[in-house]
């Protein structure tokens, strides 16, 4: 289990490693060394990497930007409550390119051309976290850098555990990425989606991704419900829907006012089932689901195509899977 699986981000999924060392037999002995689940491109020129990092990852296009923009619109819930604006997340599902953005560079200290600090320093302001590759006469030298802010992390070549060490470090820091990436301007998020933040969800939740091979997921919020839309390596979309005891209260009294039957009242009450009730003209109380008790929490996934009234599709344009065959091609 990554790290990760340790994380419950409001958007996760695939994205790049960039390796830029000028001893082209030691850089493809790095690219062996990180996990098979992890993509990554190969540069012998600091310049190239500079040049396609910053192409990929500066302005309107980088990925935290995407992240931003998808949850922008939380900022209305401090009245209207928050709801994830799924246009925008269909933006990113349908996106082909999603999975190429660079989230982490791993770059050598000493090279000829530009050493790896002075290719840090020049990518000051990209979203980009920068893993810094020294010898045993480096160490001083990255640790005035690490001070500086210019990396955000180092690691030793000589390390005899470097495969352990090096994939550790990588998957912290595309956590961190996502993270500080994902951030919302809104602290009303946290009392309206309380399971972010809950070591009981969040424990589940990574266990769920793995046992249903969940590689991307995205919040998601519709009509007194939370969630997450989640996207299978394959490309399959399900729907994980989280009622908080807040959403429970509301669910009951909806379900009171509308007088249906006393078995089904009482079965939302003790919240067995979970009501999906939205504005969309169907009938609520056909959609009823068996709820799993999470903590304070009750869910339940279902296939996207198995939801009436849900406009996601039941899979994506462009799975991960094809974006690996691809790259092995």
């Amino acid at each position: 289990m990554n790290k990760n699986d340790l994380a419950c981000h409001p958007i996760y999924f695939p994205t790049k490693v960039a390796i830029v060392d000028d001893d082209i037999d030691y850089l493809s002995h790095l690219g062996l060394l990180l996990d098979d689940r992890l993509t990554y491109d190969l540069f012998t020129s600091p310049s190239e990497a500079l040049y396609k990092i910053r192409s990929r990852e500066s302005g309107n296009q980088s990925l935290a930007a995407s992240c931003f923009h998808s949850l922008a619109q939380v900022e209305s819930a401090k009245t209207a409550g928050w709801s994830i604006d799924l246009r925008r997340i269909h933006g990113l599902v349908h996106n082909a390119q999603r999975f190429s953005h660079f989230t982490v560079l791993i770059v050598d200290y000493a090279m000829p051309e530009m050493n790896g600090i002075e290719l840090c320093r020049r990518l000051a302001g990209v979203p980009i976290k920068k893993i810094l590759l020294t010898g045993k006469a480096d160490s001083a030298v990255a640790v005035e850098a690490f001070n500086q802010g210019l990396i955000d992390q180092y690691i030793r070549k000589e390390d005899v555990n470097i495969a352990s060490v090096l994939n550790q470090v990588v998957q912290r820091m595309i956590d961190r990425f996502f993270a500080e990436a994902c951030v919302v301007p809104n602290p009303a998020l946290s009392a309206e989606a309380p399971y972010l933040f809950d070591q009981i969800f969040i424990d589940w939740f990574a266990n769920i991704r793995a046992q249903q091979n969940v590689v991307e997921y995205y919040l998601w919020g519709w009509h007194l419900l939370g969630g997450y839309v989640m996207v299978t390596e394959n490309g399959e979309v399900k729907l994980l829907m989280v009622q908080t005891p807040e959403h429970a209260m509301a669910h009951y009294e909806i379900a009171r006012d509308d007088n249906i039957s006393l078995v089904t009242l009482t079965k939302i009450g003790k919240r067995e089932v979970i009501p999906m009730i939205g504005a969309d003209g169907l009938a609520w109380h056909q959609r009823l689901y068996p709820a799993l008790e999470i903590g304070n929490y009750r869910c339940v996934i279902v296939k996207a195509q198995e939801v009436e009234g849900f406009d996601t599709p039941p899979n994506v344009g462009y799975s991960y899977r094809q974006y690996l065959e691809d790259c092995n091609k």
